[in-house]
């Protein structure tokens, strides 16, 4: 699938094939499921604005800037590359529930973390906290921003320059 322009619809989005960006685009939806690699060409960029859930199961490189608007679930063991832009997360970062994925971030610029990494949750009646935690993270770009907690359950490697700082709300 080749996309040159955004996609928005009322219903879930749900890409099972590679996809190719040829410009910058934005993908909205209630939910975004992506199944298959996504790369693009020297002009892409992307940004994914999902209302109820982003779920990732496939690499994604971009020459530009990546940017999620929402909380996204990592379904799979997957690498984000930006070769020329910077990547945000503006909502949370989650593994699966009681899943051991591991994300590996790469930026030629900047990555922002804005919300927490991982959250433990225990329901009402569970023994046992429901973990969304990756297992290993991997952050490597020039400047790095943390703003947020960070919970995986075995690694996290930071690579470049970290900045700690707070997003005004208490961490899950």
């Amino acid at each position: 699938t080749s996309l040159g322009g955004n996609v928005t619809t009322s219903g879930a989005l749900t890409l099972n094939d590679a996809v190719y960006l040829t410009n910058a685009v934005t993908l909205t939806a209630p939910t975004v499921n992506l199944n298959s690699a996504l790369t693009g060409n020297a002009n892409s960029a992307l940004t994914i604005n999902a209302i109820n859930a982003m779920n990732l199961r496939a690499n994604i490189t971009t020459a530009g800037n990546q940017t999620y608007n929402s909380d996204v679930t990592v379904a799979g063991n997957i690498s984000m590359t930006s070769t020329g832009g910077s990547i945000t997360f503006m909502n949370k970062v989650l593994s699966q529930a009681n899943q051991s994925y591991s994300l590996t971030v790469n930026a030629a610029n900047l990555i922002t973390i804005t919300d927490s990494v991982g959250i433990a949750v225990t329901t009402t009646g569970a023994t046992l906290p429901l973990t969304h935690a990756l297992a290993n993270l991997t952050v490597t770009a020039p400047n790095i921003h943390i703003l947020g907690d960070v919970l995986t359950r075995i690694n996290q490697l930071f690579t470049g320059a970290v900045s700690i700082g707070d997003n005004g709300t208490k961490g899950a």
